[in-house]
């Protein structure tokens, strides 16, 4: 066997392995898809030793890039919109509503935008902050009463505060 059929089987067991990702990225659209195993093979071609999470992100890059611009694909247009991958926005009522403002107060448009800001931000937090969080908005817990629940040394918790107001800083600030 020749390096570059070594080359190709390694391609091809490592498309096969990511399908499900590409599928997933690709919203179940083909061609989209071909887009993303195409950027995979090439990508192999490049970095044959290079980690999953690398050839993964080189194929979402792909399949956003086709998105946007023409595709090698005769049949995806200049713009495809309607095709952009959607991300999932784990929804909690109990928290949004508490820390945003009253929304007879906000225009609807703007009180959407706020929610839908806030429950990305949630996303990207762990999930003791997201519950110190919670504790502290929706239980009014003072933050000895969370420590306990939550189980760490107060040290922790100013801890956790501290990169917590960093990351509301980074998150929030144009």
């Amino acid at each position: 066997m020749t390096a570059l059929q070594n080359i190709d089987a390694r391609a091809e067991q490592k498309i096969n392995q990511l399908m499900p990702f590409l599928v997933k990225t690709a919203g179940g659209d083909p061609d989209l898809i071909q887009e993303g195993a195409i950027a995979l093979w090439e990508t192999i071609q490049k970095a044959p030793d290079a980690t999953d999470g690398y050839y993964r992100t080189k194929a979402k890059w792909s399949i956003i890039g086709k998105i946007r611009g023409v595709g090698r694909s005769v049949d995806i247009p200049k713009a495809y919109p309607r095709k952009m991958p959607v991300s999932i926005v784990h929804y909690d009522a109990d928290l949004s509503d508490s820390v945003l403002a009253d929304r007879r107060r906000v225009p609807i448009d703007e009180y959407v935008i706020q929610k839908m800001d806030f429950e990305q931000f949630i996303n990207t937090l762990t999930s003791s902050e997201a519950g110190y969080i919670r504790m502290k908005m929706v239980e009014g817990l003072a933050d000895h009463e969370a420590s306990k629940r939550m189980d760490v040394t107060p040290t922790r918790l100013c801890q956790m505060k501290k990169a917590l107001r960093g990351k509301i800083e980074a998150f929030f600030t144009w």
